[in-house]
């Protein structure tokens, strides 16, 4: 693996990371079986970066953060009354690591392949050419050596 992709997938993974304890901070009293601890909320949100049930998770946060503010006689608008913010979190979540890092890390990986393809058939092509190289002098060796003396 190349320096530049295993750079990009440290950044993936620790953006991943903090996402992962945010999401535990916020959720975990919201939604135990899927953010209750570290690593369950990393697989969590390995699952919503993957596209996978995101946005069921997503509703059901939102639906959760939003009581506390049917309980007053004035809606409240803090940052936990309303639901605006998971969304908010999962959007970011998507489009930071699910869609810009995971595209870039193919991209790299591609790249590299692309490289590896490009150096194998230059070695393919050089080998060739010393092939070709060595009968033509097996075959200048074999006409001398025809010749009398």
């Amino acid at each position: 693996m190349t320096r530049r992709a295993t750079t990009l997938l440290a950044l993936l993974l620790g953006y991943s990371a903090l996402y992962a304890i945010v999401g535990v901070i916020f959720f975990s009293d919201m939604m135990p079986e899927a953010y209750g601890s570290f690593f369950v909320s990393f697989f969590s949100l390995f699952q919503s970066m993957t596209l996978d049930e995101w946005s069921d998770q997503c509703r059901l946060l939102m639906k959760a953060a939003q009581p506390a503010a049917q309980f007053t006689e004035e809606p409240v608008r803090i940052f936990r009354g309303d639901g605006w913010w998971v969304g908010l979190f999962f959007v970011s979540y998507i489009i930071l690591v699910g869609i810009v890092l995971v595209n870039v890390m193919i991209a790299i990986l591609v790249g590299s392949f692309a490289d590896a393809v490009a150096h194998a058939q230059q070695l393919d092509k050089r080998t060739s050419e010393e092939i070709e190289a060595d009968n033509d002098f097996d075959f200048q060796k074999q006409l001398v050596a025809s010749v009398p003396l």
